[in-house]
């Protein structure tokens, strides 16, 4: 289970290097990849009506960069609260989207500062640290602070897998993401 995985130390200067890239992105992040952002939570949102839901209580956006998703997060959740590793990137959305309704915070998934179940949704679009150690203990956050409901997509680059599931059932899905990375690295490693 991810719980069993006991994580003491974060990769802290893995983090900087990626708080950096993404403060430095801030400013092109539209152009380079606002389509593919904008289709991803398109997809959430298709299935999130297929599911047949109405508006729910409140919803985690897990790096929301520079705001793509917030105009249709904010349409189903009564509360929105995004955040992102990049100051930058926040800083860009307070001022270009005029969100007084959402709250946005500059941490990082690996220490959400969040009480135990307190979200409905959690949403992690392209967002999480997938070659690295650091991806075990953002699982362990998003289950610690899921209350029902999980959606992970994958970065494209890395492996096409997305998944809505319930928290009862994330235990597997992250079981399932900390193998299939770890065989990607073998699989790299050996070659």
């Amino acid at each position: 289970m991810i719980s069993n995985h006991r994580i003491e130390i974060l990769d802290y200067k893995r983090l900087k290097h990626i708080r950096n890239y993404y403060d430095e992105l801030s400013g092109c992040y539209l152009k380079l990849y606002g389509f593919e952002t904008m289709r991803n939570y398109l997809s959430y949102l298709d299935i999130f009506i297929e599911k047949g839901k109405r508006k729910i209580k409140n919803i985690l956006d897990l790096g929301c960069g520079i705001g793509i998703g917030i105009f249709y997060l904010k349409n189903i959740g009564r509360q929105v609260v995004a955040i992102d590793i990049s100051e930058k990137s926040i800083n860009l959305i307070k001022f270009l989207q005029k969100f007084p309704e959402i709250e946005f915070i500059v941490c990082i998934i690996e220490m959400l500062p969040f009480k135990d179940n307190v979200f409905d949704e959690v949403i992690s679009i392209s967002s999480l640290d997938v070659d690295n150690i650091n991806l075990i203990k953002q699982l362990q956050e998003i289950c610690r602070i899921s209350k029902s409901k999980i959606y992970i997509k994958l970065p494209s680059q890395v492996l096409q897998l997305d998944f809505y599931v319930d928290k009862s059932e994330f235990q597997n899905v992250g079981e399932f993401l900390i193998k299939v990375m770890q065989s990607r690295k073998c699989e790299f490693l050996s070659r």
